[in-house]
């Protein structure tokens, strides 16, 4: 359960046409920014924070091209991969992650999420989309702070 958390993006957008309808006023969807390369540097778990070491430890990386997300962290054979579907033109922006893995439970991972520069935050959870980007304790979401390595 807590690897679905920290996947994100895992973590993580189910089809480009529904994309469509959430076109910005300059006629993208959002995705743009999305794009590239991302390590995780920083996380907090329903109230736990992690330490730097221990971030470093999960080596969590994921890569997103078009709709599609790639995650893999420490110990995983084979990128587990997952489908976007977002809507940037809600404050703040959402986006589902949805996994393409049959074997794997189908429910959607619900997060919030932001681009500064570099840095990618999101915020998740399986239950119910979040509205802050917080991971207190008791709320059953996790707040990843991810820093972009390549476009």
């Amino acid at each position: 359960m807590q690897r679905i958390f920290t996947a994100f993006w895992i973590v993580t957008i189910a089809s480009c046409p529904a994309c469509a309808g959430a076109r910005l006023e300059n006629g993208k969807t959002g995705l743009e920014e999305l794009q590239g390369e991302w390590v995780l540097i920083a996380r907090q778990v329903d109230g736990k924070k992690s330490t730097d070491d221990e971030v470093q430890e999960l080596q969590i990386q994921i890569i997103i091209k078009g709709d599609s997300l790639l995650f893999k962290s420490l110990g995983d054979k084979d990128w587990q991969a997952s489908t976007l579907k977002i809507d940037a033109s809600k404050t703040p922006k959402t986006v589902d992650v949805i996994s393409k893995d049959s074997t794997k439970d189908k429910k959607s991972l619900l997060a919030i999420y932001k681009v500064e520069g570099d840095l990618l935050t999101v915020c998740n959870s399986l239950e119910e989309r979040p509205t802050q980007f917080s991971a207190d304790k008791g709320s059953g979401r996790a707040l990843l702070v991810y820093k972009r390595t390549k476009k």
